[in-house]
């Protein structure tokens, strides 16, 4: 599930081949740890394009969107554990809490969580194996920065990440 490379892991079989930052190496360490549901679930997914969202700088929470839902994950003692998730349409609108997520909202679970400033994004085209990423401002602006090859893993490097970094 979610932004893992086509063999099921989130690239640690090419590692070596890429030359990663200390960042992109937590946050693919991350996304493999073992996850924690919600008791409920909200079934609306769908496994043809992933997105997955960071913080900017950051490791340790994180958001996963499928076709119309997304889930939020904290990490808890090595773990990934899901605070909440949603059921959402393809309707553009603003969501004050989460200025980076443009979709309505129509049924959650959890707690949702409200987090500023701006964020990463790794979006992971499964049929094509095409990897776009990026940055989305404070303002909820995508600013798509390239393209890469989903064989080779889906979380890379995104040299541009450090000017949103607040020093």
């Amino acid at each position: 599930m979610g932004c893992k490379d086509s063999n099921g892991t989130v690239g640690s079989s090419t590692v070596s081949s890429h030359a990663k930052s200390a960042l992109t190496l937590e946050r693919i360490r991350v996304l493999s740890l073992h996850r924690v549901s919600l008791k409920e679930q909200i079934n609306a997914g769908g496994l043809m394009t992933v997105v997955c969202y960071f913080p900017v700088g950051r490791a340790d929470e994180y958001f996963v969107k499928e076709e119309r839902r997304i889930d939020y994950y904290k990490v808890k003692q090595g773990k990934a554990v899901q605070i909440w998730a949603a059921k959402t349409t393809n309707d553009i609108v603003e969501n004050k809490s989460l200025p980076f997520f443009p979709y309505k909202i129509v049924q959650e679970i959890g707690e949702r969580p409200s987090v500023k400033g701006p964020f990463v994004y790794y979006k992971n085209f499964g049929a094509i194996a095409a990897v776009f990423y990026g940055i989305i401002n404070e303002q909820g602006k995508a600013i798509q920065l390239g393209e890469a090859d989903g064989n080779k893993g889906v979380i890379i490097d995104i040299p541009e990440e450090k000017n949103y970094m607040k020093h």
